[in-house]
Parts: structure tokens; C-alpha cells; sequence
């Protein structure tokens, strides 16, 4: 079961906030090991895509939705490491058996990727509306030493192209304009279908607009197919990937993949009301509280109970930022985390309709996971960039004057003091927003 949200006062620089009570969060299960009480794996319930499938020529044309990744120099074997494939999972599977087992709670829906080779290109295809292939931290490692290209459709077409680590460019039918790091992908294939009025675009003040909706809705299907097939012609050419009709079918090397890590980026500002005392610390004192503030949130959510947790949070006060491997122990434990919290989110349900995984360690697995998320952000940048990562995700109300007292500054938080004592400057209270936890 879930619970009702509770507020307590908190009186901070004598203004009176409301912070969320954090409910005592339950040891949540994996759906790896409620599996291994079931005597048999439960059938997994294929959805079916709605989009429709046309009949067309081209290795595209059976996929309503999916994703597909070329690498240049690789093998099989080495693409699936590469995604991040899980060595018992290895074995041949068709487009139908990578599916179920895709949808299998007892394999822990994680996503399942077949892989090919044509010429001197390894290919892996995902089905489906979630792939790895399209994210940037998977395509990062794909072309390492070399060339990755992958297109994705799902009524929107997207092309990214990377060497050696690094994105080149990214063509994609929803936006007209580029991200930070990407060139302009009609420098590079000129052949590109130009945008449709449905792309977003960029405006003269650096914000970004919706693109029209007035689009023939009976005729949007069929631009989506051709577009696709345009796209499919370019990379062909461009490339020389010469991928006959029926690569895709059949039997393929396949194995389920435990997910890489999400890009860091401190993707929480500093708290604006303490902002003044992050600015003036030094980096190595704020490095030392950022350590004792990612500890005690590690054991607010039981990110603590893991071995490579606690050998990583004494590494978490030094002065260096070394990131964290996804290979590493440390890596494979936080993409664990990352896994169980998005299986566990889906709140799958037994043959008989129950709930495998119940409301209460859904949010308790979504707190952890946003744990292991700000733990890597504190190992890979400097701790000015990641400590509103770490503050964000704190479940005591009384943060803000532990935070300052580790500082060694005088604290001006009090919860629960009777009213006739506080001191407050302002007598209408307000709500602070309280930190999303999904």
C-alpha cells in the first residue's frame, strides 16, 4: 500500500515552510527475487503496436516501432557487451522469443537486444517503444574506436551518428535544431528529408517552439513510413550498409541487457535559499559535507545495505571526481538499482491479477534510485555542480540546518517548536515544493 503525504512545519531565516514527513520506507523486493518463489515463469502478455505495419520494401518494413544500431568493426559478441548484455542471457533468439522475454517478469523486463553482421557492420535490433540504442551513454560506448549509427521510429524517425565516443549529429524528425555537441546533420547528409511543420524550432532568444499540429491526420502515417524510408536510404548510402530484406528474420545472437548509466549532469540546482552558503564555502569543505550529506541520504533510502555503496561513499570526500565505470562493481551495482526501480515502476501483477511488487516498495525503490543517480553525480563532479543533487533528494525536513551546521555555520531551522516561540517574520506560511521522488 501506499500512504497519505504529511507536512511539518519547519522554520527557516524566521520564515515558516512546510516539508513533507518521510514515511518509514520498507525493504523493497526485486522482481528477480519474487521470481525465484514462483514454481513456473509466468507468460508474459505481448501488447500490440498501434501503429500499423506496412507492407513495404526494405528491412524496415515489418517494424511498426523500433530501433537499430549499426557499428562499424565489431562482432556479435562484442556489440551485445558493448550494450551491456548479461552473460547468462546469452542465446539465439527470434523477433517473437526477444519479445517475450522482453515482457517476462520473472527475467526482470529488461530489454533484449538480437545482433547481426552484414559486411563489415554488426547491427542490433530492439523492438518496442523502449530501446537502448537511441540513448547517448549506450552510443558513447557503441562507437568507441569507431563508427555508430542508429535509427529509431516510432511514427518519429531518428537518426544519431557517433565516432569514437563523441555524437556527431543527430537528425530527428520532432526538432529542426541541434542540442549542445551536435553539427548539423544536413552538412553531413545533405539527402536528409527536410523538417515538416511539426518540428519543434529554435526562436531568436534561445527558447525552443512546438511545431504546427496542423497536419492531415488521415495522411500522417504514410509521411512517417516515407520519411523513414528516406532515411533508411541515406544511411544506407552514406554508410554502405547493404542490409537485405530478411536480415532481421530468423533466429539471432540475442541476450537481455542490464542498462548503462544515465549521463551525470548535476541536474538539480543548489537550493535557493542556500545558495549564499554554497558560494561562499571552499570546494574541499563543501566536497567534505557533500561526503556526510550522500551518506546519510544513502541510509534514508538503504543505498547503504550495498558493499560497493559503502566502499564508494568513503571515496565520496576526496578531492578527485574519477566518475563511475558501468563495468565496475560499483557501476553493475547502480545499474542493479537503476533496473529493479524501473521494473518495480511498472507494478507488474501475477497470473492471478495480484500485485507483485506493492505501492510502498515501488516508492522505496524510486528513493534508492534516486540515490544511486546522486551518488554518481557526487563521483563524477565537482561537488559546487552536485550537491543540489544530493540536497534535492534528502528525506529529512530538518536538512537545511544539518546541512549548515556541517558547514560549521549556526543553524536557523527549528521544527515542531511551539508557535508562541518562533520567531517568524512573515505569518503566512507556505508550501515548499517537496522533491519529486519518480
Amino acid at each position: 500500500m501506499g500512504w497519505w503525504r504529511k507536512f511539518v512545519p519547519v522554520v527557516w531565516q524566521e520564515t515558516l515552510l512546510w516539508e513533507e514527513e518521510p514515511q518509514p520506507l520498507p525493504v523493497p523486493r526485486s522482481l528477480r527475487e519474487v521470481a525465484a518463489t514462483v514454481a513456473a515463469p509466468a507468460a508474459p502478455e505481448v501488447g500490440q503496436d498501434p501503429l500499423p505495419v506496412v507492407a513495404e520494401e526494405g528491412w524496415a518494413g515489418e517494424y511498426a516501432s523500433f530501433c537499430l544500431s549499426f557499428v562499424r568493426g565489431l562482432d556479435e559478441s562484442e556489440l551485445l557487451r558493448r550494450f551491456g548484455a548479461l552473460a547468462d542471457t546469452h542465446r539465439p533468439r527470434s523477433r517473437g522469443q526477444a519479445q517475450a522475454d522482453a515482457q517476462r517478469w520473472t527475467a526482470g523486463l529488461l530489454p533484449v537486444v538480437r545482433a547481426g553482421r552484414c559486411g563489415q557492420w554488426a547491427f542490433g535490433i530492439e523492438e518496442g517503444h523502449r530501446w537502448e540504442g537511441n540513448r547517448s551513454e549506450v552510443l558513447r560506448r557503441l562507437s568507441r574506436g569507431t563508427q555508430a549509427v542508429s535509427l529509431s521510429f516510432s511514427g518519429a524517425t531518428t537518426m544519431s551518428y557517433y565516432e569514437d565516443g563523441e555524437v556527431v549529429t543527430v537528425y530527428d524528425t520532432r526538432r529542426s535544431y541541434q542540442q549542445p555537441g551536435e553539427g548539423d546533420p544536413f552538412d553531413i547528409f545533405p539527402e536528409l528529408p527536410a523538417h515538416g511543420p511539426a518540428a519543434g524550432r529554435l526562436l531568436p532568444d534561445g527558447r525552443t517552439s512546438l511545431g504546427s499540429l496542423e497536419v492531415p491526420t488521415e495522411r500522417t502515417p504514410l509521411l512517417q513510413r516515407a520519411t523513414l524510408r528516406a532515411v533508411c536510404g541515406v544511411v544506407s548510402d552514406h554508410f554502405g550498409i547493404d542490409l537485405p530484406p530478411g536480415a532481421l528474420t530468423g533466429e539471432l545472437a540475442s541476450a537481455q541487457v542490464l542498462p548503462v548509466l544515465p549521463g551525470v549532469d548535476g541536474r538539480y540546482r543548489p537550493p535557493t535559499e542556500l545558495a549564499e552558503h554554497i558560494t561562499t564555502a571552499s570546494e574541499a569543505r563543501l566536497r567534505t559535507v557533500l561526503a556526510t550529506q550522500m551518506c546519510s541520504l544513502a541510509a534514508e533510502t538503504g543505498l547503504d545495505t550495498y558493499p560497493e555503496v559503502i566502499e564508494a561513499l568513503h571515496r565520496a570526500g576526496q578531492d578527485e571526481c574519477h566518475g563511475v565505470d558501468d563495468d565496475s562493481p560499483l557501476g553493475i551495482r547502480l545499474r542493479t538499482v537503476f533496473a529493479d526501480a524501473a521494473a518495480a515502476w511498472s507494478l507488474p501483477r501475477d497470473d492471478d491479477g495480484h500485485l507483485l511488487i506493492d505501492l510502498s516498495e515501488r516508492d522505496a525503490w524510486q528513493h534508492r534510485a534516486n540515490a544511486a543517480g546522486a551518488l554518481a553525480d557526487a563521483l563524477s563532479l565537482p561537488a559546487r555542480e552536485v550537491i543540489g543533487s544530493v540536497l534535492h533528494q534528502r528525506r529529512n525536513p530538518d536538512w537545511r540546518a544539518e546541512f549548515t551546521e556541517q558547514l560549521g555555520e549556526a543553524p536557523h531551522e527549528h521544527r515542531g517548536a511551539p508557535p508562541h516561540e518562533r520567531q517568524v517574520r512573515t505569518p503566512t506560511a507556505h508550501a515548499r515544493r517537496r522533491r519529486s521522488t519518480q
